[in-house]
Order: structure tokens, then C-alpha cells, then sequence
């Protein structure tokens, strides 16, 4: 299983920007902090959200 940390999950035309907590019953693993129009907007938001936690970031999109 991969670490936690920020991810984008693509749901239908929009990107989720989420934060993925491994360690969490399957129903929590997933925290969506929002949603953005485009894969570049999403990666925009992990860039500032990165700024503030040093954790590392998966840069595949999962559908």
C-alpha cells in the first residue's frame, strides 16, 4: 500500500484534490479537499497545499 499524502483522482470531467490516510477504515482513507477543472489546477492546489506539509505527493491520476 502506498504512504499517505496528496493525490488527485479523476471523477468523471473534474479532478479531486485528496489527501490519502493508508491507516484509516476504508470508508475515511480518502479526505477530498476539493475539486478542480483540470489536471494542471489540481497540481496548482497540491503545489501550494505542499508549502504547508512536506509529505510526498503520488502524481499519477487515479480514476
Amino acid at each position: 500500500m502506498k504512504p499517505d499524502g496528496w493525490r488527485i483522482r479523476q471523477v468523471g470531467d473534474l479532478f479531486e484534490v485528496c489527501k490519502f490516510m493508508p491507516f484509516c477504515v476504508p470508508s475515511a482513507r480518502w479526505l477530498v479537499l476539493g475539486t478542480a477543472p483540470s489536471l494542471e489546477v489540481a497540481r496548482q492546489a497540491i503545489d501550494m497545499l505542499l508549502k504547508e506539509d512536506k509529505r510526498p505527493v503520488w502524481p499519477e491520476v487515479l480514476g
